[in-house]
């Protein structure tokens, strides 16, 4: 999402609300449902894009939050990639993990790391370049997140 400059926003609020090591609490303005995406934006420590596991009184459960253990106001926007998106990055991790071996380098260096990979035979040294055609179509000319107006508030 961050390489096409989309994140598919289809919700946005902000409201007073606590993270823990595995949730976010409510109250919410929005419905969100399992398996949906989240972005988190105004945090301390937990700024991204989370997949929810379960919804429950408890709030949105997402893996890998850091525990924050402070009621405050941040973004909270309900993502809406669509399948054909989900599908591409399913692909690309498949391409990572088969590249990841770090093939067709042909220089590299370690102070302000630096890497050259070959291309002479058509196969683009990174997954960005392997799939640039393809992402085109989703790409955005405007951080969708900072324009975004009409924020739903809950005090």
């Amino acid at each position: 999402m961050n390489a096409c400059n989309n994140y598919f926003i289809k919700t946005c609020e902000t409201a007073l609300n606590e993270i823990t090591s595995t949730h976010v609490k409510p109250p919410f303005f929005e419905t969100y449902v399992a398996n949906q995406y989240v972005l988190i934006k105004g945090t301390r420590l937990n700024d991204g894009v989370y997949q929810i596991v379960s919804v429950s009184s408890n709030g949105l459960e997402l893996e890998g939050l850091l525990p924050e253990n402070t009621v405050d106001y941040f973004e909270l926007y309900g993502l809406a990639p669509t399948k054909e998106f989900r599908s591409l990055v399913t692909k690309i991790e498949a391409w990572v993990a088969k590249n990841s071996n770090m093939q067709g380098i042909t220089s590299e260096s370690i102070d302000d790391y630096s890497v050259s990979f070959d291309t002479s035979n058509g196969s683009p040294g990174d997954w960005k370049s392997a799939f640039n055609a393809q992402l085109n179509s989703y790409r955005k000319i405007y951080n969708t997140v900072t324009n975004y107006g009409n924020i739903r508030t809950k005090w």
